[in-house]
């Protein structure tokens, strides 16, 4: 069977080992925001909040310093809707008690403010949560080469994620673990799920399930060899 990948760029082939060489030197600051991912995922499975109002609400406690509340106007009996704190029409119809805002940015306060734009990171957090806990002998994502097997999917990839790259050949040397995904599982998430609605679309990315229009990918661990 036939692999690509899609690499920066590549003149001369190579042996790559994922031990070595794997997702995890993309994934810089993932120690980094660890914490912040926690809280996310946490508090949204808590009070079944989108994962998009998470990012505007740190965001804006780290550009208000804090002053958050102070920027809108009373809850009504305590209460703020979602929509009026961003307006965010996914946010319509959904709702957070003012207690639950404050204890917020008290847990927020002990990790720190940062902007953040690197959703990614959140994403991957939540697939492997749910790998550890469901799908611990399938191989841990940030640890592996994502390999294709045709090179249409590659160009959608280099279209709709990467922003431009090389096709490259891969010959698999020694296999030691993958595994095959629909990565359009992750694609279809949308902003506003919740982190229960996330790790369901996970759940059925570990078990292979596939969607309407599937671009598999191979989540690889072992050697290969990277032809240009």
């Amino acid at each position: 069977m036939k692999y690509y990948k899609v690499v920066n760029h590549l003149a001369a082939a190579v042996t790559i080992d994922t031990n070595i060489t794997n997702y995890n030197l993309t994934l810089i600051h993932k120690s980094k925001y660890a914490n912040l991912m926690d809280f996310f995922t946490s508090s949204s499975l808590e009070l079944n909040l989108p994962l998009n109002f998470y990012y505007y609400f740190y965001n804006t406690i780290t550009s208000t310093k804090g002053q958050y509340l102070t920027t809108f106007g009373r809850p009504v009996n305590d209460i703020y809707e979602v929509y009026a704190l961003t307006n965010n029409v996914d946010h319509l119809g959904i709702y957070v008690h003012k207690n639950d805002l404050i204890k917020m940015i008290q847990d927020l306060e002990k990790i720190g403010f940062e902007y953040f734009n690197e959703g990614y990171y959140l994403w991957e957090f939540i697939y492997e949560k749910v790998r550890a806990k469901n799908h611990a002998s399938k191989p841990n994502r940030s640890d592996s080469f994502f390999l294709f097997d045709n090179k249409k999917d590659c160009q959608y990839y280099i279209d709709n994620h990467k922003g431009g790259g090389q096709i490259c050949e891969v010959e698999l040397l020694t296999k030691r673990d993958i595994f095959k995904g629909d990565m359009n599982m992750l694609d279809i998430i949308p902003e506003n799920f919740t982190c229960q609605q996330a790790q369901d679309n996970a759940e059925k990315y570990w078990n292979s399930e596939i969607t309407k229009d599937p671009v598999f990918e191979y989540i690889f661990q072992g050697v290969c060899k990277l032809t240009p």
